[in-house]
């Protein structure tokens, strides 16, 4: 993951364990210990302290190889901002992040760990360069502005099919779902969500 920043003069992108303050998360998302989050106070500090303050600070994601597929990817954010005027922005980029299509943004926020998840062909194109972004900011410095996002996770769509050959008489083939031994056109197939991308 890289963090690009734009004129921040405080609060930009950094991993750890966070400190948790009335805008920030004591805790991670998950099972584990780190996070992404905009800024690290101290332990019974302001809540202003680190604040995230200009920007946008912006996390990208490694690039991830969905050609030839499709894929969910699902995440975990935090978002507060009272006022509603400095959003939490999703994109996605399938030319290794040279251009970047807006996928959704997060516009208030009281604080508190919610989950997303959207398919990757509902706004580009899946190709082998694929990257995910996560931008904030907060011009004017007028308030009190924090994000932070954990649990990411890039699931591949992998369709299996499953020759039986001489397994059954007379069969040809057929889906792993239904497994009857005859091939018809209406048969499902199995969708099995694997090579699941994670920090």
């Amino acid at each position: 993951w890289t963090v690009v920043n734009d004129n921040v003069s405080s609060g930009a992108w950094e991993r750890g364990d966070p400190v948790g303050t009335e805008a920030q998360p004591e805790e991670d998302a998950g099972d584990g210990t780190q996070c992404f989050f905009t800024g690290q106070g101290l332990p019974g500090g302001h809540v202003s302290l680190e604040d995230l303050d200009g920007g946008p600070t912006r996390l990208v994601s490694p690039a991830f190889d969905l050609a030839g597929d499709d894929g969910v990817i699902r995440y975990s954010y935090w978002h507060y901002n009272l006022k509603g005027d400095d959003p939490l922005v999703v994109e996605l980029s399938g030319d290794d992040g040279n251009n970047w299509t807006e996928v959704t943004r997060h516009e208030f926020g009281a604080g508190g760990w919610f989950e997303e998840s959207f398919r990757v062909s509902d706004h580009i194109a899946p190709t082998s360069q694929v990257r995910l972004r996560f931008s904030i900011s907060d011009n004017p410095t007028n308030t009190i502005t924090e994000a932070a996002i954990d649990e990411v996770k890039v699931q591949r769509f992998d369709c299996t099919w499953q020759d039986l050959g001489n397994a059954l008489p007379g069969a040809h083939g057929d889906p792993v779902l239904d497994g009857d031994g005859t091939l018809l056109a209406d048969d499902p197939l199995t969708i099995s969500l694997a090579n699941g991308l994670e920090f």
